[in-house]
């Protein structure tokens, strides 16, 4: 999580490609996807970032969180998402 905000966007997709791999073998009770769940501003500045190559790793890692975390990881980081998308 701490890539999802670093200062230089290579760290970030970085950090969003690492995401994508893990989400993609998650359980639905996995630590790493409750935090994202419990902390879904994490997802704000991801959807949005100011980089064009990193926020399409971006998506891909919520892409596969979404997939992971069903229903529940939805309802919790929409907000964050769908508003912060529309602004870009």
């Amino acid at each position: 999580t701490e890539q999802f905000v670093h200062k230089n966007w290579k760290a970030r997709k970085g950090g969003y490609e690492t995401a994508t791999k893990d989400f993609k073998i998650a359980q639905p009770n996995d630590p790493t996807l409750r935090e994202f769940i419990l902390d879904s501003g994490l997802w704000k500045g991801a959807v949005a970032d100011s980089n064009v190559a990193a926020q399409q790793e971006a998506l891909n890692a919520y892409n596969a969180f979404l997939d992971a975390a069903g229903p529940e990881g939805a309802k919790k980081t929409r907000a964050s998402t769908v508003t912060s998308w529309r602004r870009v």
